[in-house]
């Protein structure tokens, strides 16, 4: 069974931003990003903020146009050095937005 956990957003907002935490992992000399794969195609890369790098804690800031309406598909990208991780990786994140009322 596929274990999948939702985000929840509102189409146009440039806001809140995702806080997130690589739990036990210490992001000194490391880079994360996020990738977001549209159910309409095409895909949005962002760069993280690195909060506090010894915590694992980290967040991306929305721009406008980055939060359209749909179940997309969400992971994160984890380098350090030439190795490149993605998570999750037993699982699916859904990235869902829903129009503005």
């Amino acid at each position: 069974m596929t274990t999948c956990a939702a985000i929840y957003r509102v189409a146009g907002d440039a806001g809140a931003d995702l806080y997130s935490e690589f739990e036990g992992v210490d992001l000194t000399d490391k880079s994360v990003s996020m990738t977001v794969r549209y159910d309409s195609g095409g895909e949005l890369n962002k760069d993280a903020v690195i909060d506090d790098a010894t915590a694992g804690t980290f967040h991306f800031v929305w721009a406008t146009g980055d939060l359209v309406e749909g179940v997309h598909r969400l992971e994160y990208v984890l380098v350090d050095g030439t190795s490149i991780r993605r998570y999750p990786s037993d699982s699916t994140l859904a990235l869902v937005v829903r129009a503005q009322v």
